[in-house]
């Protein structure tokens, strides 16, 4: 089991989803993202037969 990752740069207009990686270990760390930008991510699980969850409800951050 993996969980996939996307971030939204433009929480405040139209949702842009962007592919942020595939994660097998936990915690993880989301590559190159700027600075003091508030971003939007959400999550799913992939499982080992290629399955995919739904999506999890959004979370929003500002990154440090």
């Amino acid at each position: 089991m993996s969980l996939e990752a996307q971030v939204n740069l433009t929480p405040n207009a139209a949702p842009s989803w962007q592919h942020a990686g595939i994660f097998s270990v936990t915690p993880f760390t989301l590559p190159d993202l700027p600075s003091g930008t508030l971003v939007q991510v959400r999550l799913r699980v992939v499982f080992a037969s290629g399955v995919k969850g739904p999506w999890n409800d959004i979370a929003e951050h500002r990154v440090p």
